[in-house]
């Protein structure tokens, strides 16, 4: 039976990234969420629905976190998407972009 704890099979954290299978590793979130981050959020931000310019705005990027975590019933917390967002903003967005391929 699936777990409504999104494809990395982590809990809050998302822990356990990159996924298993064809998509680990995948190296164009990778790179460009090390190398132009912004661009990586900027994509994502669109994948959501949103402008792309939403980034930009405090705080916004973890906003973004928890509404991705919350579609796709990801269990978690906002002081987890702050956590991630803050601390490691890179990898953040590396499993944002991740989870929404997995699921589109």
């Amino acid at each position: 039976m699936g777990s409504p704890r999104g494809t990395s099979g982590g809990g809050g954290l998302w822990v356990g990234y990159p996924r298993q299978g064809s998509q680990r590793c995948a190296p164009l979130p990778g790179l460009c969420g090390a190398l132009v981050p912004c661009i990586l959020a900027s994509r994502v931000s669109e994948r959501f629905g949103q402008t792309c310019l939403l980034p930009c705005l405090p705080g916004a990027l973890v906003a973004l976190r928890t509404g991705i975590r919350e579609r796709y019933r990801i269990e978690g917390s906002v002081c987890d998407d702050w956590l991630v967002m803050v601390c490691c903003l890179p990898c953040g967005l590396c499993q944002l972009s991740r989870e929404q391929d997995a699921r589109q």
